[in-house]
Formats: C-alpha cells, structure tokens, sequence
C-alpha cells in the first residue's frame, strides 16, 4: 500500500511540475497576426465549407420536423417524419424558386433561395417566409408564389440577423417602417 502512495504522490509532482512549465510557455503576448490568423477558423469563415449539417429542426405538429442544410448543390430544404425517420424534400425547392423568380421579378436559383426559415400552413400545402422586404406564400409544388405585402422592419432584421445579410439587402425595407420601428424599440 505505501508503494502505491508514493507513487500516486510522485505522479502528481510530476504533473504539476510540467503543467507550470507549460503555463508559464504560454505567456508570450498575441499579436494582430495571431488574431487574424485566428479569425480564419471562425464559423463565419468556415461554415460554408461543412456540407450536410443539419440547422436545427422545426417541428410541424407533434409527428413531422423540418430542416436546413448545406450540400454540394447548395442550401436544401428537407422533412422528417419522426416515427419512421423518413426524409423527404420539404417542398419543390426548382419550382418554388420559378414561381418566385416570376412573382418577384427577380432571379432565384433552386439551391439559393433568398429565406432560411419558413412556416408550412396547416394542411402543409403551402409555405410562407420573408424575401426581397415582403411576407410570401407559395405552393409546396412551385405552382404559384403571392406576395401578402411588406413586412415589418423588426422582421427584415431578424431576418437578416440569422441569414448574415449584408447591409445592402436592407435597402429592401423601407425607410419609414425603419424609423417606426426604431422609435418602437427605443421606446419613443
């Protein structure tokens, strides 16, 4: 037993030991180009580089989530049911993107949906999310997409908070449901 202590004992010695030498390795000051080199490795950085991880699942009732993720074509839209773990496409991400392409009058790309978020309707024949500085709807079957008018400037920048839009795609909003907005959240 006594062998046992002394052994346990000198171990510890010895960790404490290389752990202060360590320690004290370590102290040399960071300059801006460990910083940047750093930065390099930050998610904002390197998330589009790791394809088919899934954003986190939405619920729709109590059987069936959808999600987001990342592939090789681009940003895919996909549902789950639950019980049988059966994956499927959330909605016709080609025809959808036609439909608002037409409606917006913009250009859309099945894989570059300008939304990261969308709500499916009760029966689940529709989706409805927020683009271009407007609320829409559109078919799960790409069939036609409507605009409901625009959204709220407290939206727009939720919105673009999780889609990490740059500051251009702000122009969209307008400037009064800006300064409503803002008077809203300062309280004045």
């Amino acid at each position: 037993m006594r062998t046992i202590k002394i052994h346990v004992s000198t171990a510890a010695a010895v960790l404490a030991l290389l752990l202060s030498t360590s320690a004290s390795a370590q102290t040399r000051a960071l300059t801006a180009d460990d910083y940047a080199r750093a930065e390099k490795f930050l998610g904002y950085n390197t998330n589009r580089l790791v394809l088919h991880v899934a954003a986190q699942p939405t619920w729709v009732g109590d059987e069936r989530f959808w999600y987001r993720t990342t592939t090789e074509n681009g940003t895919e839209f996909f549902q789950v049911e639950a019980a049988t773990g059966a994956r499927t496409p959330a909605f016709d991400q080609a025809k959808v993107a036609a439909a608002l392409s037409t409606a917006s009058r913009s250009n859309y790309a099945a894989y570059r949906l300008p939304f990261n978020q969308f709500e499916f309707s009760t029966d689940r024949k529709s989706i409805s999310f927020n683009a271009g500085g407007s609320q829409w709807t559109c078919d799960v079957a790409g069939a036609r997409c409507e605009s409901s008018g625009l959204f709220s400037a407290s939206s727009a920048i939720a919105t673009m908070a999780s889609q990490k839009r740059s500051s251009v795609s702000f122009a969209s909003v307008s400037v009064g449901s800006i300064m409503s907005a803002s008077s809203t959240i300062s309280g004045k």
